[in-house]
């Protein structure tokens, strides 16, 4: 059987599926990224682990490209360099070692992109020709699809909303800059948010209980979806900010729907609407409406490993259209 390999390389842990061309996932793997500070051992365990995705499917499958997103990785070159979540100090050219090992395409881009190829492909993008795909994790990034085409802008960094500035000297960013906008709508940022509200007002709140290495974006969520007033404070204020920054990118993009994926977009409506609320209120007052935003249609834990597996298949078949 024909599959794609997808391939998700974060931070904590790489994940990849063997995918096929309708979008099925029929074996996955995953490895802890950080096991593997030296590039050249993580090169050869995620070898090791397609060897056993292919293996795993019997004789009958066959790779026919491997499709991945990583921090920085560099749709042009295939090489990722200076991802400050990954404890590699050299440049990893993931596309040249893979093309090497496996003799097949392999098309590399950001965690981001790699979101809105998966929406675009299985997704509920599939009919959209005009799209924003917002993804909430460790950092914050937007994949961009204009004409039915992915954005990459001239050195493939288009599309870097949480590097934007959303309020001017406010909290430190782990780029160094102080005010971009991930620094409030990513997983450490949303956990901030929170400990200062807590401290800020005496509310009752089942987050108090909660030790603060355990506080996460989707415990946040969870909470508020049971009532708790203080998590809903806290993905209204998420809501604003992002909506004030997504009004500038609709306002630019003029798109058919954003997407919005990460374990705390699963509070639904509780994020989505304040977020909505936002983009009206910032947006300029003739902008046609309706303004779309909706939550990602894959699961949290495959839409990368599709998204990779979606690239492949886009390759393959040539629509992959490059927009600088």
């Amino acid at each position: 059987m024909a599959i794609a390999v997808g391939i998700d390389v974060g931070g904590t842990s790489t994940k990849l599926g063997a995918v096929t061309r309708d979008g099925q996932i029929l074996s996955k793997s995953r490895f802890t990224t950080r096991d593997f500070p030296d590039e050249t051992a993580f090169l050869v365990a995620l070898s090791n682990h397609i060897d056993q995705l292919v293996a795993d499917l019997g004789q009958e499958g066959e790779i026919l490209g491997i499709g991945i997103g990583a921090p920085k990785a560099n749709f042009f070159t295939g090489v990722v360099e200076g991802a400050v979540n990954l404890l590699w100090n050299s440049p990893v050219d993931l596309r040249g070692y893979l093309q090497n090992y496996f003799n097949v395409p392999v098309i590399v881009t950001n965690d981001a992109n790699l979101a809105a190829v998966g929406e675009k492909e299985f997704g509920a993008a599939r009919h959209m020709n005009n799209f924003l795909s917002v993804t909430i994790g460790t950092g914050l990034g937007c994949g961009i699809y204009m004409s039915g085409a992915l954005v990459h802008g001239q050195n493939d960094v288009a599309g870097e909303l949480g590097h934007t500035s959303a309020k001017v000297g406010g909290r430190e960013c782990q780029c160094g800059k102080k005010g971009c906008l991930e620094a409030y709508v990513s997983a450490k940022g949303i956990v901030r948010t929170a400990m200062k509200l807590l401290s800020k007002y005496e509310e009752d709140s089942s987050l108090r209980s909660i030790p603060a290495g355990q506080l996460s974006p989707t415990v946040i969520g969870q909470e508020a979806l049971r009532g708790d007033k203080m998590a809903l404070l806290v993905l209204e204020f998420t809501g604003d900010i992002l909506g004030y920054k997504l009004a500038d990118m609709v306002a630019m993009f003029n798109p058919e729907a954003i997407f919005l994926a990460g374990g705390v977009a699963n509070a639904g409506p509780l994020l989505l609407e304040p977020t909505l609320e936002s983009i009206k209120k910032y947006l300029y007052s003739t902008y046609p409406d309706p303004i779309v935003l909706l939550p990602s249609a894959l699961k949290d834990d495959e839409m990368a490993v599709l998204g990779g597996g979606a690239l492949v298949w886009e390759h393959l078949e040539n629509q992959m259209v490059i927009v600088n």
